[in-house]
């Protein structure tokens, strides 16, 4: 083994001496086993199943301590690899090489600082992978069809059976429900009040002009914008009769229930919103406005319960016991006793409910039921029990890594810390250390002036963009005045200086690209103020979107090329 590595590193010095100079093949070589390791990290954190019953497993590498593991490894490696870089001190004189060469260090540099930064994307592609391979994606459908079908039967509160979540059939589709709660004697009882419903599209250029139209108009819902000036306001219209459509009249029944199984879609884009109708205390009136996902799984529970087919509800249940098995979910429910608790062919009336867990004794929701829904859930709580939020998260999990890319955007941020660190590493094998240390404080210095300067442009400014731009153009002058004195670097010249330019140049680039960026959209965005808002209006940044880092990373990586001979002149400059 010492004779291949040996051989190895003839080679490469004989050769490919960069290669040689960095260890490139060596920090490749330990950089792929640890990533393989972190790799196999994330497989073994994801491969017991009740780990997915918590919320967001994707940031369990970042709150159950792997995240200091992959400091410590990346502080380690990088230190290793410092300490066999600086053994060869003679690389430091560049003169002798040419731009090329001085350029793959800096790209080489990067890259072992890259490599050293981005161990949490191989321990997500674990993650990843295995849930791809154990939970495909048809398979996976199956599961939240089985548990959306029979999620109606699982009667944690009153709540999702009252009468105002009827959705189907016609009219309720169209009708908005009012519910008026009254309080007489401590006897608190819900009447429910069902209303047709109209909409008025009204011009709205202000925000008190909108509030003006809703309180001039009595009986309003809700509203919907439809552009950037035009609202749809929604009405009560007309209070109708609905006794002839509700033969079981205002009891719970799961004839009403219109929720859906609580995966991330329905989470956030399904429920209708509660809206406050006037501001009272006692009754106090509250709505509910339909939306089409909520018909849809209403006339679903309907056709199912009309059709009175026991032998379809028990395969419901049934199937839907088989998923909370298969994703170990806490529950002591059998399919035979859940049938017997739901099964009420007469008005399918909600007569059992179901505990969350074990050793809870009230329902999810409880503070929220009135006095008369507390004692009736009280009265009719079994001891039957079925962990459903452990379900749900285990969905929301799968679901959410699934949509997940392998590599998110949030490379680009590694991307940008590798050339930070690159350049740093560069500035210092350019330089001897006074130079170095004197680049450093004269850095820090500059930055202080330039805070300084922000301070005085937010007071004495009267224009926002003008308090932005002023310590912008302020410092890519700072830059572009070293820049200057670098390449403009005679024989004669102050050694210390110009290196000292020479460094801030080398940092600055990247510094000078990014403000040029900001500037531009700066401008542009205050430019959009002049413009009508019926037309969009885009900065750069809508332009690029996050795309931007790796546009400027290969402007700077250009830029920094054609610097490299700057370099080598300053490196060739007498000591003094």
């Amino acid at each position: 083994m010492k004779n291949f590595i040996y051989k190895t590193n003839q080679y490469l010095l004989e050769r490919h001496p960069i290669i040689w100079n960095l260890r490139l093949v060596w920090v490749l070589l330990a950089g792929v086993g640890i990533h393989c390791l972190f790799f196999i990290l994330g497989i073994l954190s994801v491969v017991d199943i009740t780990v997915l019953h918590e919320t967001r497993i994707v940031e369990r590498f970042f709150t159950e301590g792997t995240i200091f593991f992959n400091i410590i490894v990346s502080v380690l490696f990088i230190v290793f690899w410092l300490i066999y870089l600086f053994k060869n001190n003679a690389f430091k004189n560049f003169y002798p090489t040419n731009k090329l060469d001085l350029f793959k260090q800096l790209t080489g540099y990067m890259l072992v600082f890259f490599i050293a930064s981005s161990f949490y994307y191989s321990h997500f592609i674990g993650v990843k992978l295995y849930i791809e391979l154990n939970f495909p994606q048809t398979e996976f459908e199956a599961d939240l069809a089985k548990a959306e079908n029979a999620d109606a039967f699982l009667s944690y509160n009153s709540e999702n059976y009252s009468l105002d979540n009827k959705s189907y059939p016609s009219p309720f589709d169209t009708l908005y429900c009012q519910v008026v709660t009254h309080d007489e004697d401590s006897a608190t009882y819900k009447t429910y009040n069902f209303y047709t419903v109209k909409s008025i599209v009204a011009y709205v250029n202000s925000y008190s002009n909108q509030r003006d139209y809703e309180k001039q108009n009595s009986g309003f819902i809700r509203e919907e914008r439809l552009d950037d000036t035009h609202i749809r306001y929604y009405y009560k219209d007309s209070l109708i009769d609905v006794s002839a459509y509700l033969p079981y009249g205002d009891k719970l029944s799961y004839y009403n229930y219109s929720s859906s199984f609580n995966i991330t879609t329905s989470r956030y884009n399904q429920y209708s919103e509660i809206i406050a109708l006037e501001d009272i205390d006692s009754p106090y009136e509250t709505g509910k406005f339909k939306n089409k996902i909520e018909i849809e799984r209403n006339k679903y529970i309907y056709d199912l319960l009309q059709r009175n087919a026991p032998k379809e509800i028990k395969e419901i249940l049934s199937n839907f016991l088989d998923v909370a098995n298969k994703y170990k979910t806490p529950t002591n429910l059998t399919a035979e006793h859940w049938f017997t608790m739901v099964y009420h062919p007469d008005n399918f009336e909600v007569t059992h409910f179901i505990k969350e867990k074990k050793d809870s004794y009230y329902p999810y929701n409880y503070s929220s039921f009135t006095s008369a829904a507390q004692k009736y859930v009280a009265n009719h709580m079994s001891d039957y029990y079925l962990n459903k939020n452990n379900l749900e998260n285990a969905f929301d999990n799968i679901k959410n890594i699934k949509q997940d890319p392998y590599v998110d955007s949030s490379i680009y941020i590694i991307l940008c810390i590798a050339y930070v660190m690159a350049t740093i590493l560069l500035m210092f094998r350019i330089s001897n250390a006074r130079t170095f240390i004197f680049s450093i404080v004269t850095i820090f210095i500059l930055f202080i002036i330039v805070m300084i300067i922000t301070v005085f442009s937010t007071i004495l400014s009267r224009s926002p963009s003008n308090d932005e731009l002023v310590p912008i153009i302020f410092s890519c002058l700072l830059i572009v005045i070293a820049f200057l004195i670098s390449v403009n670097s005679k024989a004669g010249s102050n050694k210390l200086l110009t290196g000292i330019c020479v460094n801030i140049s080398v940092v600055g680039f990247g510094v000078f690209i990014l403000l040029l960026f900001i500037s531009i959209n700066i401008v542009q965005r205050s430019n959009c103020y002049d413009i009508s808002t019926s037309n969009p209006c885009y900065t750069i940044s809508d332009i690029f979107d996050e795309h931007w880092v790796p546009i400027l990373l290969t402007l700077v990586l250009v830029m920094q090329y054609f610097y490299t001979g700057i370099i080598k002149k300053y490196k060739a400059l007498p000591e003094g």
